[in-house]
């Protein structure tokens, strides 16, 4: 697993051909002009998680990074207390995930409309047309239209994702007056559907052999859904 930190004028050169590697875990630019290449965090290049521009920053997150990747440890404990079980990161993670969706249920962060906006122009700064999407949310979003927003082919869902998937605080504190409104309207819409049997849902993804490995449970290891 290799965090890979490269100077913006190189990250035009490689990125193309390093970022599909599986070795390469995390990608960081660091350069004097960060917003000169914020663009390049979009799909094409998830795995670059910050554009940075001091030591004092690239430190701090280089040592998050090892945090989150190497270095903590996780452990689930019985009720009575005298029974112990260290997790794999890839449950954890899960556990993670869940933290923050309670979070969000209980409104713990209270971040607003404009805080989201304002993370959302500065990562499409040299994008028109996001920023005429960012221009038209904020002028016509309301909570009734997460489910809409989220699903079409805009800023809202690559920043969410991306949010999700670093696990940055501050772009998630950011979002998540979105988060709340979208996780309610999921909500709503369940049980307006008043469904008398279980239906069967699909999402499609190709994906290679690798991901699929991470995300077995190891044998003895306590099974998660949510």
């Amino acid at each position: 697993m290799v965090l890979f930190i490269v100077s913006g004028a190189c990250a035009m050169q490689c990125l193309q051909s390093i970022h599909s590697l599986p070795v390469i875990d995390s990608i960081f630019i660091f350069c004097a002009s960060p917003e000169k290449y914020r663009h390049l965090m979009g799909d094409a290049y998830s795995k670059i998680l910050a554009c940075i521009d001091t030591e004092q920053e690239l430190i701090r997150r280089v040592g998050s990074w090892i945090d989150l990747k190497n270095q903590t440890q996780f452990y689930t404990w019985c009720n009575n207390g005298n029974y112990s079980k260290q997790l794999s990161r890839s449950t954890a993670l899960f556990l993670a995930y869940h933290i923050l969706a309670k979070y969000v249920e209980f409104e713990i962060f209270n971040e607003s409309k404009q805080d989201m906006l304002q993370l959302c122009r500065a990562q499409y700064s040299r994008n028109p047309l996001e920023l005429k999407n960012i221009k038209e949310f904020e002028l016509t979003y309301m909570p009734s239209d997460a489910i809409m927003w989220y699903t079409c082919a805009s800023f809202v869902h690559k920043m969410i994702n991306r949010a999700l998937r670093s696990f940055d605080e501050i772009k998630l504190r950011a979002m998540t007056f979105f988060i709340r409104d979208l996780r309610q309207q999921l909500k709503d819409s369940y049980q307006n559907l008043k469904l008398t049997t279980n239906i069967t849902v699909y999402r499609g993804a190709c994906i290679s052999t690798d991901p699929l490995t991470i995300v077995q449970i190891p044998e003895g290891e306590a099974k998660l859904s949510y």
